[in-house]
């Protein structure tokens, strides 16, 4: 592999994670706004829901009554989630491809 080739994949990564970077702060503050509109108990709720605490039927009773706010702000949970991965996931690619360790797909 030439040094220029190893370059561009160093930027194409570099860049892969500032567009990561700038989705996740976008999230966190879409996150923060949402969280901000519910009351601690309502919270509370959300996050048992989310974190998979809840027996079938008390499931199936918060989720028929979700507003659009709460249902924005579980998705945006789910996304922050998988997108903080993602990036975790070009961090360590990267290098490993610095230091020899994976070849760039």
């Amino acid at each position: 592999m030439t040094a220029d080739s190893k370059t561009w994949a160093i930027e194409i990564l570099s860049e892969a994670a500032e567009v990561l970077d700038e989705e996740i702060r976008t999230l966190e503050a879409d996150r923060a706004r949402l969280t901000d509109a519910l009351g601690d108990e309502r919270m509370e709720v959300l996050v048992a829901l989310f974190g998979g605490q809840l027996d079938r039927d008390e499931e199936v009773e918060v989720r028929a009554l979700l507003g659009y706010g709460e249902r924005k702000l579980i998705s945006t949970w789910a996304r922050l989630a998988h997108l903080k991965v993602l990036r975790r996931e070009v961090a360590r690619g990267t290098m490993r491809y610095i230091n020899g360790k994976e070849s760039f797909r």
